[in-house]
Order: structure tokens, then C-alpha cells, then sequence
């Protein structure tokens, strides 16, 4: 769980727009543009409800958030310091979209400003008439928010696209898309839950690949992940192929379609494809799991193979490489040692890479796996 933000407060009345204004609140020291931006998409939604509510509507040409923004003041629906507010949000957010100069915190805090005064005025007469809005304060300079730039953007649009959802609903019946209701409240709340609780920062889904109408999700933190081949036993040829054709090197290189991944190499065939697919999906669960073990404990280091890892205390990875300390693999260790491993804390994280040495199989691998595991 997050921790407390200032608009909290709105969670049990409409979680979409609470988490919206949270991603907002968590980047206005990391991400200003970004900040400034989706502020504006943020404040045309709120207009957009807001018409709905009052049973106002525009012709299509009319359809921008300058208009919107008349109407509401041609109705006298909102005073002249939300309208000013309104406006600054619009214009700044433009100038944020289109514009390639730096954008500064001091944009963004007034942002965030304009945002309380809308924010006030929508929450008070449109979400629930027994929400007092606090007073505004400054977010703290120093929160913490550890997502990286490229993931705030995808989450800021997902919870954008949710919002907008939310507000279908709103719509008179006549206007609704044929979809039912029902259904899309449980799909909007399915997907809440998963951004805000489940998606630890790095775990956004960047992409989304497909194969015969399965999803592959793919996880911020492995967009460009190199694909060892020796990490797929069953594929390892398919990949070095593919690899050897530049085209799944690293994640994102592999098309979004996997349907017809073989045909980009000869003698392969769409079994081949399946089989991959399979182990992608278990990479990216086992990749997800290592993540958390290192997060859980920074500063360690481990030896991983096949779904288990080492934990290389001080004691264990200072031990000393040798025929008499590791029987039974003496090519190995001569072959480690004119690569420069002498002691156990030399060894590759990934332990798999040292099968690519002359002569070492899988059974050798492992073997040397368990004699380290053993010394624990």
C-alpha cells in the first residue's frame, strides 16, 4: 500500500479519480511535463462530467475544452477564479504537450494548485455534497515516488483510460455504448485494484504481446531485457536463431505478435513458437520473483539457477575456486580461472552462463550448483 496522499479522502466515493490525482500528487518533483500534461486530459474529464451531470451537450465542432469551459461559464456553473484556474491548467498543459523546453517544479506546484481550486468546486456540488475539500498544502519536496519517467506516463494514461470509463457510465442510457453495466464496473474496479495495489513500481505492463489469443504481459523492468538463450532449455536453439537474425535479442525486439515468429527463420515451425511462448511466460514469472528477493534484500548478493538462488555470504563467496574445494569439474575450474573467477563471489549471478564453456553440460551445471549450495 501507497502511502497517504492528499486526496485520499475520495477513495470510497471514486477511486479512479482519487488515483488519478495520486499519480499526479507523486509527480510533480519526478516528472513536471508529465505532471502538467495529464493535469489537462485530468481537468477535461471533470468538464466532461460535469456536462454530463447538468445535461449540457456540444455539437461535435464545438467539442474542445475551450468551449467546455464557456459553457460552464455561460450557465454559471463555475466563478471567475475557477474559470481562471480552468484556463491556466488548460494552457500550461498545451505548452507541456507540444513545447521541448524544460518544464519547472514552480509550473507544476501552481498546477497543483489550480487543481485544488477546481477540485474544490467539483468535489463539493458534483461527487458528494458531505466531502468538505481540506485546505491546500504543498506537497513534500522530498516524497518519495519510484517509478521511473516512461512508467509514470503509462500509468497516468491507464488511469486516465479508466476515468474515462467511470464517466460512460454517467452518461444518459440513450448515449451508453452497448455494453453492460455491470460489467464494466467490475472491469474498471479489477483494473484499479491491480494499478494501485498489485503493480510495485517497474511491474507496469509496458507491452502487451499476443500468440492464438493468449496475453503476455510484459513488466516495465524487463522492456528491454536481454533473452539468454540458455535460460529457455527447450528454445535455446529457436532463440539463437532468432537471435542470430536480429530479431529477439532483447524483449523488445520480439513482435507483438508471436503468431508468426517462426516464419522470420527456416526449419522452425509454429510448435516451436508454442514451446517458446511457454517458457517466456515462465521467464517473466521467475524474473518477477528474483525482483522481489532482491528488493526484499538489497545489499545481497546470489547465485541464481533454475528457480533457486544462493545467498553469498561473505564467508561463502570468499571460498577459493578449486579441483580439491569442487572435485569431479577440474575443466571447469581451469577454464573459470583463465576467465578470472578464483574465489565463489566471482561466479555470474545468472549461474547458467558458465555452460557455455567447452565440454560442460547441464548435469556438470547443476552439479557445481549443489556443491556451492551444499557450502551454505
Amino acid at each position: 500500500m501507497k502511502k497517504a496522499y492528499f486526496y485520499q479522502f475520495l477513495e470510497p466515493v471514486s477511486e479512479e479519480l482519487a488515483y488519478n490525482l495520486q499519480e499526479l500528487e507523486g509527480t510533480i518533483f519526478t516528472g513536471p511535463r508529465k505532471m502538467i500534461a495529464h493535469s489537462r486530459t485530468l481537468m477535461e474529464v471533470v468538464l466532461d462530467k460535469v456536462l454530463i451531470h447538468e445535461n449540457l451537450h456540444l455539437r461535435t465542432p464545438e467539442n474542445t475544452l475551450v468551449h467546455k469551459i464557456e459553457k460552464l461559464v455561460k450557465h454559471e456553473l463555475i466563478s471567475s477564479t475557477q474559470k481562471l484556474a480552468f484556463e491556466e491548467i488548460r494552457l500550461l498543459g498545451n505548452k507541456a504537450s507540444h513545447e521541448i523546453r524544460e518544464f519547472r517544479f514552480s509550473e507544476a506546484l501552481k498546477t497543483w494548485e489550480n487543481i485544488h481550486v477546481v477540485m474544490k468546486w467539483f468535489v463539493e456540488l458534483y461527487v458528494s455534497y458531505t466531502i468538505d475539500v481540506p485546505a491546500y498544502e504543498d506537497p513534500m519536496i522530498h516524497q518519495e515516488y519510484p517509478y521511473e519517467l516512461d512508467e509514470i506516463h503509462i500509468r497516468l494514461e491507464k488511469f486516465e483510460q479508466l476515468l474515462k470509463k467511470s464517466m460512460e457510465l454517467e452518461r444518459p442510457k440513450e448515449e451508453k455504448e452497448n455494453v453492460q453495466e455491470n460489467v464494466q464496473k467490475v472491469q474498471i474496479k479489477e483494473t484499479l485494484t491491480s494499478l494501485h495495489l498489485d503493480e510495485a513500481p517497474g511491474v507496469t505492463t509496458v507491452r502487451t504481446l499476443t500468440f492464438q489469443g493468449q496475453e503476455i504481459h510484459i513488466p516495465h523492468f524487463l522492456r528491454d531485457a536481454f533473452l539468454l538463450p540458455q535460460r529457455f532449455e527447450k528454445s535455446e536453439r529457436f532463440l539463437l536463431r532468432l537471435n542470430e537474425a536480429q530479431e529477439a535479442r532483447i524483449m523488445s525486439e520480439l513482435p507483438t505478435s508471436l503468431d508468426n515468429l517462426h516464419e522470420r527463420i527456416v526449419r522452425f515451425n509454429l510448435s516451436h513458437v508454442e514451446q517458446f511462448v511457454e517458457e517466456l511466460k515462465a521467464f517473466i514469472i521467475e524474473e518477477k520473483r528474483r525482483r522481489n528477493l532482491l528488493q526484499k534484500r538489497p545489499g545481497d548478493l546470489f547465485l541464481f539457477y533454475e528457480g533457486e538462488q544462493i545467498v553469498v555470504t561473505e564467508q561463502l563467496g570468499n571460498i577459493a575456486i578449486t579441483k580439491e574445494t569442487f572435485p569431479g569439474s577440474p575443466s571447469l575450474i581451469e577454464q573459470l580461472h583463465s576467465d578470472g573467477m578464483q574465489i565463489v563471489k566471482d561466479l555470474p549471478k545468472e549461474f547458467i552462463i558458465i555452460g557455455k564453456y567447452k565440454g560442460i553440460g547441464k548435469g556438470r551445471v547443476t552439479n557445481f550448483f549443489e556443491q556451492i549450495k551444499a557450502m551454505q
